[in-house]
């Protein structure tokens, strides 16, 4: 019984964030447009719903609120006037007391007390809310012809979808070995069936890999209130929009990105937007905006956050990077934009003249760009001195399988992700030149860095006069990486590594080959850092 009960438990959880998610959704578009009905009909569904599965859990206080909270939305739905302040700011204490109460019966806690709650919601109805009668309208249900909708989807736990990802790189593994066998015995009637046994792999892992794929929507709505509040707290004013939620992200990925995502927005907020005054007084309007957008670019999804706030002031930037000891003044006179606007990712790093609760302490930009480099994303930031930010994280639809460019260094064969790749070249060994105490050539008219694989792994250079360079594109900065040679493209699952190897610059994991050899598989981040 305890078990059947545990998995009652599960299923009512999954519910009961879908519901607090819409119910969060709809309550900060309500705040915009207070005589909505449609709104105000999806919140008093949401409570009805979570009241019925709390009461059949036996979450009595939940199911307590839940329906108090309906009943007072009925009866604003019916009174037709329009929602105050105050009653707004009420729903916005229920939806977080429903919120912190599911979060503390899923780790088996004791229901938080509602009673305060309760005496407000109460208090409400019998004063703010005006009941009037109202003529029922339209078709009874009774007389409603009853459908049955056909079941269309169902709801698997991310465990199994997991296991599926596991299971299909290993069904990977095995066919690249069965075409490395037969490319040595040459059997013909083995061709047919490998061809075939091909086509089935790409056919499920594009299948396995779509299950997993969910909008960043599912991340992206969970930020207005978060937002609504900080402002509120900051005594700022600001339009926070969303764009692009429908993009689809692999679940890994996804859980990955909202705390970075937090500290990018409250930087907006504390450092990026300034007061109403202030902004007035630039001739700015005093509400400030803050855009996070999602799109599609290649093989990478790129979310953005930008605000039209006073932007970071480079000379300031400089001025904390040699107090602190980062740069010199010498080299504060002749710092490239790119690598000054680096600085503050550093740890401990921070240009803000006070603490605040939200941010000032250096900690924020450099959790971002670990928490990214973990990711094998890409991060930059632009930035102008009255103007605003943008911040622009680069990153790959999925960690499980990729595809990526096979190469090999002495006897050594390392793999990297296609999706930072933008083509091959042959550089001839004399059009390399030194600048700062780095290696360039020039292509396309275009200055570009390089990194020689030989001099990371500590090998010998070979003396070649030309070079096999990889050109690398992440958010429109480009590098090239030179390698031995080329083998091909190949579709890799992609294994964690161990923690001694993860402190090796430039590796981010491993994977097994067709011929059953493992090969590295490299983090362009960290060959640039």
């Amino acid at each position: 019984m305890a078990d059947d009960m545990s998995e009652y438990k599960e299923l009512y959880l999954k519910e009961a964030e879908e519901l607090l998610q819409s119910l969060n959704s709809s309550l900060l578009e309500f705040e915009k447009n207070p005589t909505r009905e449609d709104l105000i009909k999806e919140m008093a569904r949401c409570a009805h719903t979570l009241k019925s599965n709390s009461s059949s859990m036996g979450f009595e206080k939940l199911a307590e609120l839940s329906h108090s909270m309906e009943d007072g939305l009925l009866m604003l739905q019916e009174s037709g006037i329009e929602a105050s302040d105050e009653i707004i700011d009420l729903l916005f204490e229920c939806f977080d007391y429903l919120e912190v109460s599911v979060d503390k019966v899923s780790t088996g806690e004791e229901e938080p007390d509602n009673t305060d709650l309760l005496k407000k919601l109460e208090v409400l109805k019998s004063t703010d809310i005006k009941k009037r009668s109202k003529e029922e309208s339209g078709v009874k249900l009774a007389e409603r012809p009853q459908t049955i909708r056909r079941l269309r989807s169902i709801k698997v736990d991310i465990k199994i979808l997991d296991k599926l990802v596991d299971l299909v790189g290993e069904l990977l593994t095995a066919t690249m070995r069965f075409q490395n066998l037969n490319s040595t015995y040459k059997i013909k009637e083995f061709d047919k069936i490998i061809n075939q046994l091909n086509m089935l792999t790409e056919d499920i892992q594009y299948e396995v890999t779509e299950a997993r794929m969910i909008p960043v929507g599912q991340v992206f709505n969970r930020f207005p209130r978060m937002v609504r509040d900080l402002a509120k707290r900051e005594n700022k004013k600001v339009d926070f929009t969303i764009e692009g939620s429908d993009i689809q992200l692999d679940r890994t990925v996804l859980d990955q990105i909202g705390e970075p995502l937090i500290h990018l927005l409250r930087n907006s907020i504390d450092h990026g937007i300034e007061s109403p005054e202030e902004r007035i007084k630039a001739g700015k309007p005093e509400t400030g905006k803050i855009h996070l957008r999602a799109s599609r670019e290649k093989n990478a999804v790129i979310i953005e956050v930008i605000d039209d706030g006073a932007g970071f002031d480079e000379d300031k930037i400089k001025e904390i990077a040699i107090k602190k000891g980062v740069i010199t003044e010498e080299e504060a006179k002749t710092i490239p934009k790119k690598q000054l606007l680096d600085i503050p990712f550093l740890p401990t790093f921070s240009t803000s003249d006070k603490v605040t609760k939200v941010s000032g302490r250096g900690v924020g930009l450099d959790v971002v760009k670990t928490k990214i480099d973990e990711l094998n994303g890409s991060l930059k930031m632009e930035t102008e001195k009255s103007k605003g930010t943008r911040f622009i994280l680069g990153l790959p639809h999925t960690l499980a399988i990729i595809k990526c460019l096979l190469t090999y260094v002495g006897e050594e064969r390392y793999a990297l992700p296609i999706i930072d790749i933008s083509r091959i070249v042959n550089i001839e060994e004399s059009r390399m030149q030194h600048i700062e105490g780095n290696e360039v050539f020039i292509l396309d008219g275009e200055d570009i860095p390089l990194i020689r694989l030989r001099d990371v792994f500590n090998l010998p250079r070979k003396k070649d006069r030309k070079l096999t360079v990889i050109i690398t594109e992440r958010t429109q900065e480009k590098n090239g990486i030179a390698v031995d040679g080329i083998i091909g493209e190949q579709e890799l699952m992609i294994k964690s590594v161990t923690k001694t190897l993860k402190k090796i610059k430039g590796i981010a994991g491993a994977t097994i080959l067709g011929d059953g050899q493992p090969a590295m598989v490299l983090d362009i981040n960290g060959l640039l850092a």
